[in-house]
């Protein structure tokens, strides 16, 4: 649980992907569409709004969580799409960042995305960038390319399993769906 004692000095978003992982992939039914404040790309509309489709009596706190970590993954998957509909291919993701941290959110994403997924080593992109950056700056390395390969590490690799790429693949379609027939209601809020 979430709530009670000896919560102290645990990390919120351990806490959070202990709870989702409690979930099925699909969170049964329950989708989230992430457009909290509009949405850029590939959709270009600023009165998007988030949406959780399906909620039923069934779905715990533990769907919630999950559907909100597969409907960021799905939002990435929509701009990918779009990617290769104009010729270009992507064979693997590297992440980093909070959410880089977590293992079933990575594993998520490679699923959603059907690609393996690569946490760097450094997690901390802006510490890193500035590290690349100030060692051309001292003249450590002559070029940021030479940098970024002497500082950049590939950290745990996240295989995509196909059964749940599969999943993944019918509830991407109903996201974008889901999308499609609200689109012209979100300006009514």
């Amino acid at each position: 649980e979430l709530q009670g004692e000896g919560l102290a000095g645990q990390d919120a978003y351990d806490l959070l992907l202990r709870e989702a992982s409690r979930a099925p992939p699909g969170s049964e039914g329950l989708v989230f569409l992430p457009y909290m404040s509009g949405e850029r790309s590939p959709i270009w509309d600023p009165q998007a709004r988030g949406v959780l489709f399906g909620l039923a009596l069934k779905h715990g706190r533990e769907h919630l969580i999950r559907a909100v970590l597969e409907g960021c993954a799905l939002g990435v998957r929509h701009n990918v799409e779009v990617l290769r509909e104009l010729g270009v291919e992507i064979s693997d993701y590297r992440v980093c960042g909070g959410g880089a941290k977590g293992d079933l959110w990575n594993q998520i994403k490679a699923d959603v995305r059907g690609v393996p997924v690569q946490r760097v080593e450094e997690v901390d992109a802006s510490l890193l960038g500035a590290a690349i950056l100030a060692s051309v700056g001292v003249q450590v390395h002559s070029k940021i390319e030479n940098a970024i390969e002497d500082m950049v590490r590939v950290g745990k690799r996240y295989e995509p399993r196909s059964e749940l790429h599969q999943i993944y693949t019918k509830l991407f379609e109903l996201y974008k769906e889901i999308y499609s027939a609200l689109k012209g209601k979100f300006a009514r809020l």
